[in-house]
């Protein structure tokens, strides 16, 4: 039997830059969304002043937690990345993971926003983020390789044939 799976993309011209731009924006959205809910429960209300922001966000349980909750983007964006451009998700999970890569390093470079995290975050998030990226990545890549295989009497998968 045959397994069809739902395919998002239609391997169109620039599929790929449009999974590349939706991987960053889920992997911001997850991340920012997460941080400023946490930040909101532990202060006991929005704040908009950026030290009471920063001081809460850099308490050691919230950092940790940042580590979590950035390496859970991460691997949703590298999913997402690869699932919506349907082809070489590996390649994209790399390409996707070097761009996050250069924005964290241009970030840690420029003191307003390298000053509001401590510098072995910085360190950590480089390496987590890629992981996570290039897991999700492949991840959907094991998974489209499932659903495009042909399962024998026995249970067992084999490539399909096409």
């Amino acid at each position: 039997a045959r397994r069809h799976c739902r395919t998002i993309s239609n391997y169109s011209e620039g599929s790929g830059n449009f999974a590349l731009a939706l991987g960053l924006f889920l992997i911001s959205m997850v991340v920012e969304s997460v941080e400023f809910a946490l930040v909101t429960a532990a202060n006991g209300r929005i704040t908009t002043d950026p030290e009471v922001y920063f001081t809460i966000r850099n308490q050691t349980w919230l950092l940790i937690a940042k580590l979590i909750y950035n390496g859970i983007g991460a691997f949703a964006g590298g999913f997402l990345a690869a699932r919506v451009a349907g082809y070489a998700q590996l390649y994209h999970g790399i390409a996707l993971a070097a761009i996050q890569s250069l924005a964290f390093c241009w970030a840690s470079t420029q003191p307003q926003i390298r000053n509001t995290t401590p510098v072995w975050m910085w360190a950590a998030l480089i390496p987590l983020s890629t992981a996570g990226i290039v897991i999700g990545a492949y991840y959907c890549r094991q998974q489209q390789e499932i659903c495009h295989s042909d399962v024998g009497p026995n249970g067992s998968a084999q490539m399909a044939r096409q």
